[in-house]
């Protein structure tokens, strides 16, 4: 990628600083604490992340980003590096956030052993149950795990709807990972708004996105309002901002489980408050019926 990030840097210390829904999925059981393992400098690359297991065994997880035909070979000889370094019993997972199809198998083969190990492309998941984790690492990834452009939409929507500092970890993350991923414009559009509270300058990214924008004259307007933004420094503005974003997350959500919403929904959504939002995002998990979601609560009253 031209764009020099250190993807495997950032997806190894979201693991282990956060242990996301997505590490929880993977290992199916709590993790105790992250193993490191020193290859030997005949490897030039290093093992992503190693973590032991409340029930004494060990997960491997590799994050890879491309199909690589040598990968199987690979996941075999991590695989016997760690059982040897460390013991015990290892589960190999490869987990896979490129863009093109995952083409890559799962089984290495000799004509005197066979190793197996899973291999999960992050798509699989979908954005909606890591965004739904409320965990900053978890939204992030929430970028790569969507399916559709909608999807990702929705991620960058509730990234930006979250308070500081989460909000800020959280985009930091979203822009870094999103390298991996061919964007609409429009999603694109909504990533680069993620430079009111994340300094763009600093990120190649956002930066080439900018140039592209401005080359094609679609992001003249945004530029110029957001400066005046940060001149005035309109904190009022900035929490109008979280609240449109926060009823639009909402709104996508309820037209997406319940379908297009009746009148008298839109208006609800139209007058809420963001903490009446918030409870009607944790009802959306359980409820069955769209008046079961916007149904009064004394705790969700202004």
């Amino acid at each position: 990628m031209g764009d020099s990030y250190d993807i495997d840097g950032a997806f190894k210390e979201l693991m282990q600083r956060e242990r996301p829904f997505l590490l929880r999925q993977l290992a199916g059981e709590p993790v105790v604490e992250f193993l490191n393992l020193e290859l030997p400098n005949v490897l030039s690359r290093r093992v992503d992340l190693i973590a032991r297991l409340r029930g004494g065994g060990l997960l491997h997880v590799e994050m890879q980003s491309r199909n690589d035909r040598t990968m199987t070979e690979r996941m075999a000889v991590y695989h016997t590096l760690i059982a040897s370094r460390h013991g015990g019993r290892v589960r190999s997972v490869l987990l896979y956030c490129g863009e093109a199809r995952m083409r890559m198998g799962r089984v290495f083969q000799t004509d005197q052993m066979s190793f197996i190990y899973d291999a999960v492309d992050i798509r699989q998941f979908g954005a909606a149950p890591l965004l739904q984790s409320g965990s900053p690492g978890d939204c992030a990834l929430a970028l790569l795990a969507a399916r559709t452009a909608d999807e990702q939409l929705l991620a960058v929507r509730w990234i930006s709807s979250l308070r500081p500092p989460e909000r800020t970890r959280a985009g930091a993350l979203a822009l870094i990972f999103s390298g991996l991923r061919v964007l609409p414009r429009h999603v694109k559009m909504e990533v680069a708004n993620m430079g009111s509270f994340i300094d763009v300058r600093k990120n190649p990214i956002l930066m080439k996105w900018r140039a592209e924008a401005i080359r094609e004259g679609w992001l003249e307007g945004h530029e110029s309002g957001l400066l005046a933004g940060r001149e005035a420094g309109l904190e009022e503005g900035q929490e109008r901002g979280l609240e449109k974003g926060q009823q639009d997350l909402v709104t996508s959500l309820l037209v997406r489980k319940f379908g297009p919403l009746p009148l008298w929904a839109k208006r609800e959504l139209g007058k809420a408050s963001r903490k009446e939002l918030a409870v009607w995002g944790e009802r959306l998990l359980d409820s069955k019926t769209l008046q079961e979601v916007l149904r009064p609560s004394s705790r969700s009253r202004r």
